[in-house]
This record gives C-alpha cells, sequence and structure tokens, in this order.
C-alpha cells in the first residue's frame, strides 16, 4: 500500500456514489463496462477536519481487502492535508483521503461495504463521501500530465521570438488539438500570443521576490507554529526587502494580521500552492505546470519550498545567483497552452478544476506583462 504520497484530492466533477446499484447502472448504461468482469480504479472518498492517522488509514484498508478479498497491493492510498504541516502531524486543517482499489468488484460487495465504512466512520469521527470509479482518466493525472506537458513543449517551443507573428497561430493549432486528445475543448476564438502583444518576460529580481513572497505569505497563514516560527518569517520578510508591492493584496493583509488570526485566510491561501509552483518553474523549477485539474501535490511544494528555495535560510542574493529564467519563447508557449486548457475548464463549467488551471497559469501571464500589477494580470478564461 502507498500510504500518504501523492495527496490526491478529488476532481469535483466526479460525482460520488453511496448506491451501489446506481453506480453499476451507470457504467453499463452510460460508460458500457460491465464491473462485474472489468478491472476498474474504485476510489472510496474520505474527510476529515484533523489528520487521519496511519493506524486509522491501515484499518479502513484492512476492511476494503476483507471486503474484496483483495491483496494490499491492490489497494492505495493518497492523502491531501490542507496547509503547510506534513500528513502525519497532528496540524490544523482539513484531511481529505482516498482509497484506490484496483479490481473487479461485485455489487453486494460495494454495499456491504458502504455500510461498514459509514459505521466506522461516524465511530471515529471523520465523514465517508462515497466512492467514484476512475476507469475514465486514461491515465490522465498529475504526474503523467507533467511528462506529457514536456512533450508537447519539445514539439512547440523551438521557435525564436522574433518569428512569433506567423508561429503562434501554429502552436496555437497545435495546443488545440493535444487538449482535444484529452477531452478537453477549447474555443478557438481566444487571441493568440502575438495577438496579445507578449514580446519580454519581466525582470528577474521581481519574479524572485515574487516567489519568495508567496512563501512567506503561504508560511504565515498555513504553517503551525512549532514549524515556522513567527520571528522566522517576519526576518525573512525584512532581510529579503519584502514590501507591499512584493505581495499581492490579499497576501499584505495576511501579513499584517497577527498569526493567529491570519489561520482564518487557510482555505483562500491554499490556492497559493498553483502559482507557487508556476513561479518557481518560470526560475528553473523542473516539474512542469500543466492543465491537469488536480491540485499540486505536497511532493512538488516540500522540494520547492525545502530544496529549491532552501526554506527560510537562503536569501534574495543567494537565489538570484543559483537561479535562471528560462526561455520567453518557452515561458510564452506554455502560458498559450495553460491559457487554452484554462478556457476549455471555463467551458465546461467546473469551478474548482478551472480556478487550479487559472492559478497555474497567473504566475506565466503576469510574467509576460511587466509593470502590470498581480490583480491587474489579465487571467480571464472567456473567450
Amino acid at each position: 500500500m502507498a500510504n500518504g504520497n501523492d495527496h490526491h484530492r478529488r476532481d469535483q466533477s466526479s460525482e460520488l456514489y453511496f448506491n451501489a446499484a446506481k453506480l453499476f447502472a451507470y457504467l453499463r448504461k452510460k460508460r458500457n463496462v460491465d464491473p462485474t468482469r472489468s478491472v476498474l480504479n474504485w476510489s472510496f472518498h474520505f474527510e476529515s477536519v484533523a489528520t487521519i492517522s496511519d493506524e486509522l488509514i491501515d484499518s479502513l484498508v484492512e476492511l476494503l481487502g476483507d471486503e474484496f478479498e483483495a491483496d494490499e497491493d491492490a489497494i492505495r492510498a493518497e492523502v491531501h492535508v490542507q496547509g503547510f504541516n506534513e500528513p502525519d502531524l497532528d496540524g490544523q486543517g482539513n484531511t481529505e483521503l482516498a482509497l484506490i482499489f484496483t479490481g473487479v468488484v461485485r455489487e453486494r460487495r460495494l454495499a456491504s461495504l458502504h455500510l461498514k465504512f459509514a459505521q466506522l466512520s461516524q465511530q471515529v469521527g471523520i465523514s465517508y463521501c462515497g466512492v467514484t470509479c476512475l476507469e475514465d482518466s486514461g491515465g490522465a493525472n498529475l504526474e503523467n500530465l507533467i511528462k506529457w506537458t514536456d512533450g508537447v513543449l519539445e514539439t512547440t517551443a523551438k521557435w525564436k521570438i522574433e518569428q512569433l507573428a506567423w508561429v503562434a497561430p501554429v502552436f496555437r493549432d497545435s495546443h488545440l488539438g493535444q487538449l482535444n486528445d484529452l477531452g478537453l475543448e477549447t474555443t478557438d476564438k481566444i487571441p493568440n500570443a502575438h495577438e496579445r502583444g507578449f514580446s519580454q518576460v519581466r525582470p528577474k529580481p521581481e519574479i524572485v521576490r515574487r516567489l519568495m513572497a508567496t512563501l512567506a505569505a503561504f508560511a504565515w497563514v498555513c504553517a503551525p507554529d512549532e514549524i515556522v516560527h513567527d520571528e522566522t518569517v517576519m526576518r525573512y520578510i525584512q532581510e529579503n526587502e519584502l514590501n507591499d508591492g512584493t505581495f499581492s493584496l490579499p497576501e499584505a493583509k495576511w501579513i499584517a494580521t497577527p498569526r493567529n488570526l491570519a489561520r482564518q485566510f487557510a482555505v483562500e491561501a491554499g490556492w497559493m500552492t498553483e502559482y507557487m509552483w508556476s513561479l518557481a518553474w518560470l526560475l528553473g523549477y523542473p516539474p512542469t505546470p500543466n492543465p491537469c485539474p488536480e491540485q499540486v501535490t505536497q511532493e512538488i511544494i516540500v522540494a520547492l519550498r525545502d530544496g529549491f528555495l532552501g526554506g527560510f535560510d537562503s536569501g534574495f542574493d543567494e537565489l538570484m545567483n543559483t537561479t535562471r529564467v528560462r526561455s520567453l519563447e518557452s515561458i510564452i508557449t506554455l502560458e498559450d497552452l495553460l491559457y487554452c486548457a484554462h478556457n476549455a475548464m471555463f467551458r465546461i463549467g467546473n469551478v474548482d478544476s478551472t480556478r487550479i488551471v487559472q492559478e497555474r497559469r497567473h504566475s506565466l501571464t503576469w510574467s509576460l506583462s511587466p509593470g502590470v500589477t498581480w490583480e491587474q494580470t489579465d487571467v480571464t478564461g472567456k473567450s
């Protein structure tokens, strides 16, 4: 069993089922799949206002394995903890758990498992949300789409900025086709990179300080006091000359709020990890932001924070010396891909998926808009 490494967050467009008969009927009629004969991925979802212990996860896995007569190798647990703290710490914030079983399921077994999950969840004070079937995922998870996006850029980012006028429609058509293959339909009316006037990336010091500001603001709101002390964050802000112009307007408000009261902003601050990822990518952090509507994993953010940024021990000068801004061409190309994906998510109408992609795109669009503030950056997803 893989426990706590993928930090899974369910795509809110996937309906969760408590009624086994209803789910089986849906699979047979709408997806032309016989769940009693086909090996599928079944994802059981739980939520808690506190950390879900390893012991409880093991109990849930054992219950699932016993009901389906399955080995633990067929089950994996994916945990997402909202906030800065690691999953095995007793920190604050909501916890989401998905137990994913790969195999064949009988309807009465599923109905029985629903009841047992609901009963155990009530006893231990967590919420059992139901099950969805991931048969249609096609491997389009965050990790696979990072590789997919790298492959797209390999073919669409090989041009020079002086060629933008004629090459922008070419890589736009390629991006539309690639996203259509993922089932994302984008309007062909949104302006391309040349029409939007992209021609330069903003100065590197602005990008470095913007990234450092996101780390400070996120930690101030979400990091447990015993892991990141108040003095550590404030010293980081002062020594690196992070000011109101460096933070976004909400971030500046959070920093100005006493630490214990700033916790109220945790839900909104949770979105910061998406554009923090893209800001780091601009400076050479390797995992590529992509159109997957799953939230960025804790592994990517922890490696970004502790490895790439050096936690709170690295300063502005060091980051200026150890990072390098990616080529203008690669930034424009990835921004175009995420712009198209953002539009596709907007057309679907899924609020969470739209915002995930929009936040990843925001940093790239901002970097290509010198002189424009974070709030004034045009990141609408409409045509």
